[in-house]
């Protein structure tokens, strides 16, 4: 299957107070870095869910949270990739997450499924199809530009398929979303944790 790579960072970063995808991790701003994962986990290419920077893919509905990213980029990969099967969803916050649990996510989700781990629902991997299209427009148009619809509520409609994880690997799910956050996934732990593959 085909499968392109999706990195969600289009948020306001109210809490952070600067833009996180921006701040450097190990030689990389987390965009950098959030990409090439998702590239040395076998996506074919990466879309970059942004409203700031025209050579990204700015939201269809604005101040509606990752939904409006996710159909943004599912619009985009429509129109223009249209022999695509999936997305792998990642948020641009979360540098610890390793090559291995993206290409098991990747490799292992069954035809038609929305699939993550047990300890969260991103990194998601999602179907592109009429249905997932369908969905969105409902939550986005509908329901006052998806204020008050999840993404949780989103996978409801889909069959899941959620992978477990080893005690070890759930600090690898940690985002971070302010400054002092920030400070301690840079701590000596952290970044030791980072290398677990």
């Amino acid at each position: 299957m085909k499968t392109i790579g999706v990195v969600l960072a289009g948020g306001l970063s109210s809490r952070m107070l600067s833009d996180k995808s921006q701040l450097v991790w190990q030689g990389k701003t987390l965009l950098e870095h959030t990409s090439q994962l998702l590239l040395d986990a076998g996506c074919k290419g990466v879309l970059i869910s942004n409203n700031n920077n025209q050579n990204y893919i700015a939201d269809r509905y604005k101040q509606s949270g990752p939904l409006a990213g996710i159909d943004a980029c599912l619009n985009h990969i429509q129109e223009h990739h249209s022999d695509t099967d999936t997305m792998l969803i990642m948020p641009v916050d979360m540098p610890l997450m390793s090559v291995n649990l993206l290409k098991k996510l990747k490799n292992d989700t069954q035809p038609d499924k929305a699939a993550f781990y047990s300890l969260g629902r991103f990194p998601l991997v999602l179907p592109v199809c009429t249905k997932l299209a369908s969905l969105l427009f409902n939550a986005l148009e509908k329901n006052q530009n998806g204020r008050g619809v999840s993404v949780k509520q989103l996978l409801s409609h889909f069959d899941e398929q959620i992978f477990t994880l080893d005690d070890d690997q759930k600090s690898l799910f940690f985002n971070c979303n302010t400054p002092e956050e920030w400070q301690n996934i840079q701590s000596e732990e952290y970044s030791l944790k980072s290398n677990y593959k």
